[in-house]
Parts: structure tokens; C-alpha cells; sequence
């Protein structure tokens, strides 16, 4: 099958579905339909016969859909079925025992960082996120991990004249950005204050495969409960979870991000 082939029907449904995976609230039929750009005509069938296969639930008083148990079950059987990507858990789940915050796993689409999975804080208080969630990855310390290697020019292609931004605090200016890729392409920890969650700051680290950054790990604190020492426990438990996760990667010869890698 050619490379470029997309089956249009197929891809409405996957978009659908990720459309109501990052955003994890009651979704309106119309607000599913401007959210994938298809018509509600279209989208209103696919959206019925997701339901009754329970890969999406209805709430009449809500007249919202979200992801149903089906949805679920799929994304189980694909942690079941990838024993690195059990493992990785596992190391994320050792990250927050020892610095009590979240820690994240993304990848690059596009350019966007999509997030495949979070192991949460166990403070009550704590920085909120949703598998499945694009964010301009100019933003996030995740999405400036995996663009570590990109210069200038690939830079101007993922975002032509201008970055996006998600608050005033995000950076604008491509030689900024560009000088603090250079710093974590020489070993340093991509961070973001403010960038793209208020009041926080978070810290990351570039997954490498082959040579090729695959995936990025990431640690958010709120801002109030930033210090030097938690800096310093932050930096010190992702740079211990890239050295880990990088030989798991390289003893399976498996990429977190089978594409990127071959």
C-alpha cells in the first residue's frame, strides 16, 4: 500500500475519537463536528455507530458524547501487548514516588507534542493533563525535548512565519527558541516556565533511539511549590529515567515511536 493512501472514511473516525480523546469532557454533536471539520450529517452516523459499539457513551441531559469502556479496552490491549511501554510506565510511576509530581511521556506530531501517557501526583493539589492532548510543541518542555535536533529551517517548516502561542508567556521569537534547543541538544534540560500552563513550570528530558530523539519524559510543578532542591530532584530523576529508558529501548531494539525509529 502506497505510503501516502488515506482512506478518508477510516481517517473521519480516527479523527473523532482523538478529538474527544484530548479533550476528556461531553462533547455536543456539533462542537464533534467543528472540531474534526466534517459536516454533522457525516459525522452524526459515525458517531451512532460508535456508540452502539461502545467505543463512545451518550448523556442525554448532557446531550454530550465522550469515550466509552470500548475505547478502553483497546488502549489496554496495546499496554498489554508492548511490554516497553509497560516498562516506561513503571519508571514514570518511580519518577513521582520520588518527586511527587506528575510526570509525562509525548511524543512528536506534526508539530505538536501528543501525549501517550501520565503517571499522576499524589498531592491533592496538582497540575492537571489528559492523554492524548497536542500542544504547540514550541510550548512545552516536552515539545522542545523532541525538538532538540531541529534547526532553523526545520523549525520554519513545522510552523512557517511565526510560533504559535498558548500564553503570553510562550516564547514568539524562533532564535530563542532556537538557542535553548542547542542547549538540550548538548545535554541540557528543556524547561518552560509559564509557556503553556500558568503557574507552573516543567522540565524534560529527549528520548533517543538510533541516534534520533523518539519521545521526550516530562516533569510539571506548580509554581508555588518550586524550589532549588526540587529543581535539583526534578533534573536528577529524568535524567535517571532517560539513561533507563533509552537501554530498555536499545536492549529491545524497540522505539517508543516505531516510525521515528526505523
Amino acid at each position: 500500500m502506497p505510503a501516502a493512501f488515506e482512506h478518508a472514511p477510516t481517517k473521519r473516525v480516527i479523527d473523532i475519537l482523538m478529538f474527544l480523546a484530548a479533550g476528556g469532557e461531553w462533547r455536543g454533536l456539533s462542537e464533534i463536528a467543528r472540531g474534526v471539520g466534517s459536516p454533522v450529517s457525516t459525522v452524526s452516523g459515525i458517531v451512532r455507530t460508535l456508540c452502539r459499539e461502545n467505543f463512545l457513551e451518550y448523556d442525554a441531559p448532557r446531550r454530550g458524547y465522550r469515550l466509552g469502556f470500548a475505547a478502553y479496552a483497546v488502549s489496554a490491549g496495546y499496554i498489554a501487548a508492548h511490554s516497553l511501554f509497560r516498562c516506561v510506565i513503571g519508571e514514570m510511576h518511580r519518577v513521582v514516588e520520588a518527586c511527587s509530581e506528575i510526570c509525562e511521556l509525548g511524543v512528536l506530531d506534526g508539530g505538536d507534542v501528543l501525549y501517550l501517557a501520565k503517571v499522576e501526583s499524589p498531592d491533592p493539589i496538582r497540575i492537571v493533563s489528559r492523554v492524548g492532548t497536542r500542544l504547540p510543541a514550541c510550548c512545552t518542555a516536552s515539545g522542545k525535548a523532541l525538538l532538540a535536533d531541529a534547526g532553523m529551517e526545520g523549525l520554519r517548516r513545522l510552523y512557517g512565519e511565526s510560533l504559535p502561542t498558548i500564553t503570553p508567556s510562550s516564547i514568539t521569537d524562533f532564535d530563542v527558541l532556537l538557542r535553548q534547543l542547542r542547549e538540550i541538544h548538548a545535554g541540557g534540560v528543556a524547561r518552560t516556565r509559564c509557556e503553556s500552563t500558568r503557574e507552573a513550570e516543567a522540565f524534560a528530558l529527549p528520548l533517543r533511539f538510533r541516534g534520533g530523539v523518539v519521545a521526550a519524559v516530562s516533569v510539571s510543578v506548580p509554581l508555588f511549590r518550586l524550589s532549588e532542591e526540587k529543581i535539583a530532584v526534578v533534573e536528577r530523576e529524568l535524567g535517571q529515567a532517560q539513561r533507563v529508558i533509552q537501554t530498555l529501548m536499545e536492549e529491545r531494539d524497540e522505539s517508543l515511536a516505531p516510525a521515528a525509529g526505523r
